[in-house]
């Protein structure tokens, strides 16, 4: 009995990180915002470096 609660833990464990992004679960990584961010920071630097390279 000792040995079967920390063997439970470690097989769930491995379960959250087969699919760290699957929405079904309550624990997931919010990819969708991740990307968002990303995207919505790299359009400020592109637009930041277009107008910078207008104005030289």
């Amino acid at each position: 009995m000792d040995l079967f609660f920390p063997m439970l833990a470690l097989d769930e464990i491995g379960t959250e990180l087969q699919n760290p992004f699957s929405t079904d679960d309550v624990n997931h990584l919010p990819l969708d915002k991740y990307c968002q961010t990303i995207e919505e920071t790299l359009m400020e630097l592109l637009a930041h470096k277009s107008s910078t390279a207008h104005d030289e």
